[in-house]
C-alpha cells in the first residue's frame, strides 16, 4: 500500500502533500492538534511531530496507527542543490537515541557533535575551526550525502586546541570515539587530504598522527597524506588490527595500546 493509502485507512486527516511529505494532523491521542504538525516521508514511513516530539520508523507508525498493511519502505535521496546551514529544522529523538545506543556513545559526546535527524537521515552538522557552520552530512544506513562546500573540511576542527598534537582520520565516528576519550582528531571525510584541508590542518599543529580505515584504500591513502604533509609537519602513524577496521570500533583500552605504539610514517614503512 503507499503510505498515503495507509494514512486515509486509519482515519489520519491529511492537509497537504509536498514532493516527499504528508502533513497530517497529529494521530497521537495523547496531542489535542489543532494545527497540522505531523509530517510523514511517503516513501520511507518515517514521521515526526513537531508538535508533541514523536517519531519514528514506519513499523512505529503502523503500530501507533493500529493498522495492518503492508509497506515497503523506499529511500528517497535528497535533492543536493546547494549547501545546507541551517540547522532550525532538525532535531534529536528516537534515530539519534538507536544512533547512540548502536555505537555506544554518551549522551555528552552527541550533543557536543550536535547529532541531529529529520524524517529520514541523520543529520551531522560540520564547521569550521571558528565553529562557524559550514554545512551537513545526511546520512541513512551506509548512504551519505553531503552539503557542503567544496574543496574540503575537517570533521570535529572546532574543537582542536592549537599546538598539541592530531589524530587523522577518516570517518564521522572516528573522530567522535576519539573524542570521547580524550583525544584530539579530525575527519577528512575521505582517505585523502586536500591542499585545502593540508592548509587549515598546519596552522593548527606541528604533529599529525595518521589512523585510516585499516583496508587497501585506507593504506594507499595514508602514503597520500605523508606525502602531500611531509615537511611541513611531523607525521607518525598507528595502525589497526585486521579485526578492527576504524577507530570507531575501538574501545578505549584498545586506542590507548594503538596510540602508545604508534611510529614514525617512515620507520612503520621501512618496517612493514
Amino acid at each position: 500500500m503507499l503510505m498515503r493509502e495507509i494514512l486515509e485507512k486509519a482515519g489520519v486527516e491529511i492537509k497537504s502533500e509536498t514532493d516527499s511529505h504528508l502533513i497530517c494532523i497529529c494521530p497521537n491521542p495523547a496531542h489535542k492538534d489543532i494545527h497540522p504538525s505531523f509530517s510523514v516521508n511517503k516513501y520511507a514511513g518515517c514521521y515526526h511531530c513537531f508538535g508533541c516530539g514523536i517519531s519514528g520508523n514506519w513499523m512505529e507508525l503502523l503500530k501507533l496507527l493500529k493498522v495492518k498493511a503492508t509497506f515497503t519502505p523506499k529511500l528517497t535521496p535528497p535533492r543536493k542543490s546547494k549547501v545546507i546551514t541551517d540547522l532550525s529544522k532538525f532535531w534529536r529523538g528516537k534515530r539519534v537515541e538507536r544512533f547512540r545506543k548502536d555505537r555506544n556513545f554518551s549522551r555528552e559526546i552527541i550533543q557536543q557533535f550536535e547529532v541531529l535527524e529529520d524524517n529520514e537521515f541523520l543529520i551531522f552538522p560540520v564547521r569550521d575551526k571558528n565553529n562557524k557552520i559550514l554545512g551537513i552530512i545526511k546520512r541513512a544506513g551506509r548512504h551519505f550525502y553531503t552539503y557542503l562546500p567544496r574543496g574540503g573540511v575537517l570533521y570535529g576542527v572546532q574543537f582542536i586546541k592549537r599546538g598539541k598534537e592530531v589524530i587523522l582520520t577518516e570517518g564521522i565516528t572516528d573522530v567522535m570515539r576519539a573524542t570521547e576519550y580524550g583525544y584530539q582528531a579530525v575527519g577528512l571525510l575521505t582517505n585523502r587530504i586536500s591542499k585545502k584541508q593540508k592548509k587549515v590542518l598546519s596552522t593548527l599543529t606541528d604533529k599529525v598522527i595518521i589512523a585510516l580505515d585499516y583496508d587497501p584504500s585506507g593504506r594507499k591513502g595514508s602514503t597520500q597524506v605523508y606525502n602531500s604533509l611531509k615537511g611541513s609537519v611531523d607525521i607518525f602513524v598507528v595502525r589497526l588490527t585486521e579485526n578492527k577496521k576504524d577507530l570507531g570500533q575501538l574501545n578505549k583500552k584498545e586506542m590507548e595500546e594503538m596510540m602508545k605504539n604508534r611510529r614514525s610514517f617512515l620507520v612503520a614503512r621501512l618496517t612493514t
